[in-house]
């Protein structure tokens, strides 16, 4: 669906945000329609670049698992080392450290 200037013009849409929102989806339906896998029959090349993308969404969601791993281990040691000072008398309980 390729959308143009008058397309918002003769829907009397004045609001900059959605005539700026409507420009933005033309480019982009014009790069995608443009790109010559849109044409592209080649079933093998599509499905490559379909297991790329699933790839892609498992790495970054591993990625996201691991940062998420990374600050619990962080925060177990955070208060692990919190109970030790707290048992030597080096902070109360409110965690707040004395000297």
């Amino acid at each position: 669906m390729l959308l143009s200037n008058s397309s918002s013009a003769d829907m009397s849409i004045e609001d900059p945000e959605v005539v700026e929102m409507l420009n933005q989806i033309e480019e982009l339906e014009k790069k995608l329609f443009s790109h010559p896998l849109h044409k592209s029959q080649n079933e093998h090349q599509l499905k490559c670049f379909q297991r790329k993308a699933e790839v892609n969404y498992e790495i970054q969601q591993l990625k996201s698992k691991m940062c998420d791993s990374q600050l619990q281990k962080f925060r177990d040691e955070l208060r692990n080392r919190s109970q030790v000072l707290k048992k030597l008398g080096h902070s109360d309980a409110d965690g707040t450290i004395k000297i």
